[in-house]
C-alpha cells in the first residue's frame, strides 16, 4: 500500500481536487494522511467523504516541514513500505499512481518523481533540475524541459536530484536510515531540497519517470513566484517571509548544510540572493518595456 502525506493550512478547495483527483486514478491501493495544521477557527476539512483519508492534527505553529513529519512518522508507525510527498495544490494524473508504484516495485530503494505539469496548460515546469549548489542553486538548475530524445523508449530518467513535495515516492527505508525532515533548522522551504541531497550522497538512486504527471496550482504557491509583479518592496520583504523561497533564513541555513567547502558557504548564499535579484530586475525591465 502507498501512504500519500499532504500537509494544508487552510487550503480546502485545492485539497478537495487533489483528494478528487487521487480518487479517480486507476490505482486505489493508498491511504491519504492529510496533516491539518490550519489555524484553529478555520479546521474544517470539506472533503469528510473522502474514505481513504485519515486526518490528523497538527499545530498551527508548525510550517511545511514540521507538518509534512508528522504524516511521515505516522505512515512509518503503519509500517509503510512506500510514501508519496504531495502538496495540497498538486493534482496527479489517471495513471500516474499506478505508473510511479509500478517503476518503484522494478526500482526497490530508488526515489521516483514524476514530470511536474502547470496546471490548466500542461506545460512541463520540471522534468529532472540539475544539482549545482556551488554555484547558488539550493534547488538546482532548471534542467531540460523536453523529454530526452536518445531514451530509446526508456521511461526513467537517472537525475542527480528531485525536487519537492509533488507526487514524488520514497520507500520507507529510507526515511529510516537517513531520518525524516530537518524541520529544526528547515521549517519551510528547503527542507525537501536537503533531503534529497543527503539521498544523493547516501547513493540513493532518483530517477524521473517520464510517463507519469503531475499538475501543479502555481496561482498560491509561493511569494516568490512571478517576480515581475512584485514591486520593489514587496521584492525586497520577500527575502524575509517565510513564506517566500527567496526568504534568507533558509537559504543561509541551506548553504551552511551543503556547501561544497562550508568556509565558503556565504559565496553560494550571496551568489543565489544575486541570482534573484538579477531575474527580478529583468523581469521588471521587460514588463515596462
Amino acid at each position: 500500500m502507498l501512504h500519500i502525506v499532504i500537509p494544508v493550512y487552510s487550503g480546502w478547495d485545492q485539497l478537495e481536487k487533489c483528494l478528487n483527483a487521487l480518487e479517480q486514478g486507476t490505482f486505489q491501493d493508498f491511504t491519504v494522511i492529510v496533516v491539518d495544521h490550519s489555524p484553529p477557527d478555520t479546521r474544517a476539512i470539506k472533503p469528510a467523504s473522502h474514505r481513504k483519508v485519515i486526518r490528523l492534527r497538527a499545530e498551527s505553529s508548525l510550517w511545511w516541514t514540521g507538518a509534512t513529519n508528522r504524516g511521515i512518522e505516522y505512515a512509518l508507525s503503519r509500517q509503510a513500505e512506500r510514501i508519496m510527498l504531495l502538496n495540497h495544490d498538486c493534482y496527479v494524473g489517471s495513471e500516474t499512481l499506478s505508473t510511479l508504484m509500478e517503476h518503484s516495485k522494478k526500482k526497490k530503494g530508488a526515489i521516483i518523481a514524476p514530470v511536474q505539469k502547470e496546471d490548466g496548460s500542461g506545460r512541463i515546469l520540471l522534468i529532472a533540475p540539475e544539482e549545482c549548489v556551488w554555484l547558488g542553486f539550493a534547488d538546482g538548475r532548471q534542467g531540460p524541459l523536453t523529454i530526452p530524445p536518445d531514451m530509446g523508449g526508456e521511461k526513467l530518467l537517472a537525475a542527480s536530484l528531485v525536487r519537492g513535495g509533488r507526487g514524488v515516492v520514497i520507500p520507507g527505508e529510507i526515511f529510516r536510515k537517513l531520518g525524516l525532515l530537518d524541520e529544526e533548522n528547515l521549517p519551510h522551504y528547503y527542507a525537501d531540497h536537503d533531503f534529497f541531497v543527503r539521498c544523493q550522497r547516501a547513493a540513493v538512486p532518483l530517477y524521473t519517470a517520464l510517463d507519469a504527471d503531475v499538475f501543479i496550482d502555481n496561482q498560491q504557491t509561493s511569494l516568490a513566484l512571478k517576480p515581475e509583479e512584485l514591486t520593489l518592496g514587496e521584492f525586497i520583504r520577500s527575502f524575509a517571509s517565510r513564506r517566500s523561497h527567496r526568504n534568507m533564513a533558509d537559504l543561509r541555513m541551506f548553504f551552511y548544510k551543503h556547501y561544497p567547502l562550508r568556509s565558503l558557504y556565504l559565496l553560494g548564499f550571496f551568489l543565489s540572493v544575486l541570482r534573484y535579484t538579477a531575474v527580478y530586475a529583468g523581469k521588471r525591465v521587460k514588463k515596462m518595456v
